[in-house]
């Protein structure tokens, strides 16, 4: 607040660190497959700073793991499924974030809304 006691804007906006939509669509929530892709090049690699030629050799070597992948699904093969606490977490959330969108009017109050979403995240 400033000394008016007036509200100062964001330091970021509101929609760079909201997960509402995300939420409800059961999307990643966090950047950590990119950490974990950058920590695989990272042990792929073997070194803070390789030379061209060494990281060329890696992101082949990635890329072809990637293509066995690619080719384990299309034949039917299921993808790999995260941790089964993290699937528990984000059902819950998914439901909290849809019944509150549903039935604003018979939802428990925004505060009971935000304790269950809390209660969550801090599983």
């Amino acid at each position: 607040m400033n000394r008016r006691g007036q509200r100062k804007p964001p330091l970021y906006d509101i929609a760079l660190w909201n997960n509402h939509d995300l939420v409800k669509e059961n999307q990643d929530k966090t950047t950590n497959r990119c950490e974990g892709w950058h920590r695989g090049l990272e042990s792929t690699i073997g070194m803070q700073h390789p030379n061209v030629y060494r990281l060329i050799n890696a992101l082949k070597s990635i890329q072809q793991l990637n293509s066995i992948t690619v080719e384990k699904l299309v034949a039917g093969e299921k993808p790999r499924q995260g941790s089964k606490i993290y699937q528990v977490i984000n059902e819950r959330l998914q439901r909290l974030v849809l019944k509150f969108e549903e039935d604003e009017e018979e939802f428990p109050p925004l505060l009971e809304f935000l304790r269950g979403c809390a209660h969550n995240i801090s599983l």
